[in-house]
């Protein structure tokens, strides 16, 4: 989903939340929660996800959305096992 797109969702009400995850390192992404589904956050149509190189960073460039905002993080055995809480 790009910026544009999560403006249009945040207008109309139908972001929940949005979940920064924290990925390999200092690389962070984000995915907005609509309904049941999980869409990653990109900054254009290229498909490649927005990334961030901290959770303030992040935070600080979704602060506008006015919705929850909450910090993801995953273990190395989520990983090793491909699962998510």
């Amino acid at each position: 989903m790009n910026v544009s797109a999560l403006r249009n969702q945040l207008n109309n009400g139908k972001v929940a939340a949005i979940k920064i995850m924290s990925n390999e390192g200092d690389i962070y992404t984000a995915q907005a929660v609509v309904g049941n589904e999980l869409h990653t956050l990109n900054l254009d149509e290229s498909g490649k996800p927005w990334v961030f190189h901290s959770y303030v960073e992040a935070k600080r460039a979704l602060a506008s959305c006015a919705v929850p905002i909450a910090l993801e993080t995953s273990t190395v055995y989520d990983e090793m096992v491909n699962s998510h809480h």
